[in-house]
């Protein structure tokens, strides 16, 4: 059932006990959009190889920016008698070493700010440390612009979306408050899901029709929940 279907029904019907905890179980059973950006990435790398092993145009592009870094022409003939597939096998290599360090980073318990500014340092500190290997360097510079600029789209929309189901979880345990009491609480019950932009409690507001569950993050006040309770 869509989550804002499941809003309509809980602002139009009096709140019943067994069918907020059925709900509750339901939620529980389906997990929900946990962080998996790392894995998206990791396809998009493995479809970008493909596509290189695939179009000449673009191994050769790849190949020559290598050489071009290159810090004299010793090094830039090495990595012209390098073959198609060493280009590609060390292309693989390293991209998979830098996803891996990302990856550590999006499946941490960091904050979703410390989350995006320690990946940016990633990728920042990955290239000033192959500034002396043109190969890695050429590798890491094209793959790094492509991954910060995939992470700064996607991410946000990610993680407003799991605020979005989380927030719904919260406001099932609101419901059941007004179920068993036959009004609103004054402030969230303990141990709900926290913000994710934040890792903090969402912030709760009484409104005239109900209640609202809102976002901490300076950048994402805009994103809160609205639910109706039938007096």
């Amino acid at each position: 059932m869509a989550l804002i279907t499941i809003q309509h029904v809980l602002g139009v019907m009096a709140p019943d006990a067994n069918i907020l905890k059925w709900l509750r179980a339901q939620f529980a059973i389906v997990q929900g959009p946990r962080p998996r950006v790392g894995e998206f990435l990791r396809t998009k790398v493995r479809d970008s190889l493909s596509h290189m092993r695939k179009t000449p145009t673009s191994l050769q592009y790849h190949k020559s920016l290598a050489v071009e870094m290159a810090a004299d022409e010793q090094v830039k003939e090495a990595i012209r008698n390098l073959t198609d597939e060493q280009f590609l096998l060390r292309a693989r290599e390293e991209l998979e070493r830098f996803l891996d360090a990302i990856c550590r980073v999006l499946d941490s318990e960091m904050t979703y700010e410390q989350k995006l500014s320690h990946i940016h340092g990633l990728i920042s500190k990955n290239m000033e440390e192959h500034s002396t290997e043109p190969l890695a360097r050429a590798i890491i510079s094209v793959s790094s612009l492509n991954v910060k600029g995939r992470i700064d789209r996607l991410y946000p929309l990610h993680i407003e979306h799991v605020a979005h189901a989380d927030g719904f979880k919260a406001a099932v345990e609101v419901y059941l408050v007004v179920a068993k009491t036959g009004q609103l609480p004054e402030k969230l019950p303990s141990h709900l899901p926290k913000d994710p932009f934040t890792g903090q409690d969402f912030v709760y507001e009484i409104t005239g029709e109900g209640f609202a569950l809102r976002c901490q993050g300076e950048d994402f006040r805009k994103s809160f929940l609205e639910f109706k309770v039938k007096k």
